[in-house]
């Protein structure tokens, strides 16, 4: 394998470079050439004639292309060129395939290219670039949840085009609204696919409540989405929105990798468009995007991608970077040393993980491809270069401060949470919280139609023990009782409760009245046997059990357990009794 890559400024310089790669295919004997073609809207024009050109000479190559913002040849970024590259494989291929979404749906089109890829042979590889229809990309791919795990998936997508500027190609055909794929493949192929970030979470989590299709989200903790970035960072949302939040995409985890959405516009509802999906409930934070980090990130990347001796590499970024990285953008594709290189900057970077395809903002996707084996000559990773200035140290203390008292405030108010739901004596939950927790069990119960049985017990003589062996001992004797219970009860499960003084009440969830019973002898016999308490005074309880009932309400369960407790006190105390059905 050999790729050639080029910067053409006018179509004169197109032909020595055709004239060179066909000398070359010649001498290695090459089975197929591609031919990817990257340029800007305002090099359209050039772009056709280059393609012209390309299939003219080279009528069995694969030829494709996109518009896109900006380029990458060997490391290096064009705005006024058009970028070519060419591969030539040995004994590997390339086989590209033009969906237009305003002649076929979407999802028809996914299933269309599923069939295709079915019939292809030894796929080692799969690119995709899109224009900007966010749902069409997304049922797309919702129709290939079969491509085998070890196919490696990468692309990004380009600019929307119109109808009379088509914004991606293949061959002759060309679209404005769809997705091109390329499928590579061969028994001799390696590919490796990685992924660089660089944005870390930024302040507390919040949660995605409102939502008003996939891309824009209307409300982030029963606010106002446009309120966050208002309230924590003082932005106005006006037309400058993108170059405003380029720092401060959203931040979330999904299938294990971290990824950012990128607000794009703002409505008057408050609602924010990003350029990624959402899920409603899903958990987010504003993230900061530290140049140091992202180009120490690029760096790390660049030793695995050292060690697999590529001999071409492809590079698909996010426009955000280019931007926010500014003159330093270079530095962060420095593993292009490794083989000739070609890319684009997208809107929005496919990454595919646990079988699942994403849309990723603000990533770096490096690709590197081989035929046969590693080479044997050593590789030399250059000398490490430090990316601190004094201008990200300073903002990399303040971001580690603020994250700090935010660690420690959401401690705080980890602690006032619990407190407002246990009781600081025993640490069982009290009464509020189990009144509202028996409430929703016996909901959950009667809408599933299961079992749920309460036990109501209180400490016999506890006013006794206050008065002869004193409160330190009575508080120890409740605690003791509440150790009992969440050693009988089942985590996750039950639920055990103090509602004042020395009553407790046990929910158990999905239990029959009679293994009621037996659980509350169970506690009973366990109290009793506990060790005496001051003066050699044994402690012991009396309990009343109550299954629910067709109809009940957590009140008419409630009553009849305590009516039950009081039945077990009648009968001479340290007794279990059960309610009474109704008759």
């Amino acid at each position: 394998m050999k790729e050639f890559a080029y910067v053409i400024e006018d179509i004169q310089e197109i032909f020595p470079a055709i004239y060179e790669v066909l000398s070359e295919q010649k001498a290695m004997q090459a089975r197929r050439s591609f031919v990817a073609v990257y340029g800007r809207a305002a090099s359209e024009k050039l772009m056709a004639k280059i393609r012209r050109a390309v299939q003219q000479r080279m009528p069995q190559a694969c030829v494709v292309g996109a518009v896109a913002m900006q380029s990458i040849v060997d490391g290096r970024l064009t705005e006024d060129g058009v970028a070519v590259s060419f591969t030539l494989y040995e004994s590997s291929d390339a086989a590209a395939w033009l969906y237009d979404f305003d002649a076929m749906d979407p999802a028809e089109a996914g299933r269309t290219f599923a069939e295709v890829l079915a019939s292809e042979d030894d796929v080692r590889a799969i690119e995709f670039i899109s224009t900007d229809d966010r749902f069409g990309i997304g049922a797309f791919f919702d129709e290939l949840a079969a491509v085998p795990d070890d196919v490696a998936v990468f692309g990004g997508i380009a600019e929307n085009g119109t109808e009379a500027m088509p914004t991606i190609f293949a061959g002759d055909a060309a679209c404005s609204h769809g997705v091109l794929a390329i499928a590579f493949s061969g028994l001799d192929l390696h590919v490796s696919v990685n992924s660089s970030f660089g944005w870390k979470p930024l302040g507390r989590v919040m949660t995605i409540t409102r939502m008003k299709d996939p891309f824009t989200v209307q409300s982030i903790d029963n606010r106002p989405a446009v309120e966050i970035y208002q309230t924590y960072l003082g932005l106005a949302m006006d037309e400058d929105i993108l170059t405003e939040m380029l720092t401060f995409p959203l931040f979330l985890h999904r299938n294990g990798i971290a990824l950012a959405r990128l607000p794009q516009t703002s409505e008057r509802d408050g609602s924010l468009h990003f350029a990624g999906d959402f899920f409603e409930g899903e958990r987010v934070q504003i993230a900061y995007g530290d140049p140091q980090e992202i180009l120490d990130t690029a760096d790390r990347l660049q030793v695995g991608m050292a060690a697999f001796h590529p001999q071409a590499m492809y590079f698909v970024s996010c426009v955000a970077r280019s931007l926010l990285l500014a003159t330093d953008t270079e530095k962060e594709l420095v593993m292009s040393r490794y083989a000739p290189s070609a890319g684009f900057y997208a809107y929005s970077e496919f990454l595919r993980r646990g079988g699942e395809f994403m849309t990723a903002n603000m990533t770096l996707v490096t690709i590197g491809m081989r035929e046969g084996e590693k080479s044997d000559a050593p590789v030399k990773l250059p000398e490490r270069i430090s990316h601190v200035d004094a201008r990200t140290n300073i903002m990399r203390h303040l971001v580690n401060f603020v994250q700090q008292v935010i660690g420690e405030l959401e401690d705080a108010n980890e602690r006032y949470r619990r407190l407002a739901r246990h009781d600081l004596l025993t640490g069982l939950l009290n009464r509020g919280t189990t009144d509202e927790t028996l409430d929703a069990m016996v909901d959950e119960a009667e809408e599933d139609a299961a079992p749920l049985s309460v036990l109501m017990m209180d400490i016999d003589d506890f006013k006794g023990i206050n008065d002869t062996c004193g409160h330190a001992a009575g508080d120890q004797a409740l605690r003791l009782v509440a150790r009992v219970l969440q050693g009988e009860v089942r985590d996750g499960f039950d639920v055990a409760g103090r509602m004042g003084g020395d009553e407790f009440l046990v929910i158990l969830y999905r239990t029959e009245e009679r293994e009621a019973r037996f659980i509350a002898d169970r506690i009973r016999k366990h109290i009793e046997s506990l060790s005496p308490l001051p003066g050699g005074r044994k402690m012991t309880t009396s309990i009343g059990t109550a299954a629910l009932l067709r109809g009940d309400t957590a009140q008419d369960l409630y009553k009849r357990a305590d009516e039950a407790l009081y039945a077990a006190k009648q009968s001479g105390k340290n007794a279990v009794a059960t309610a009474r059905r109704k008759s």
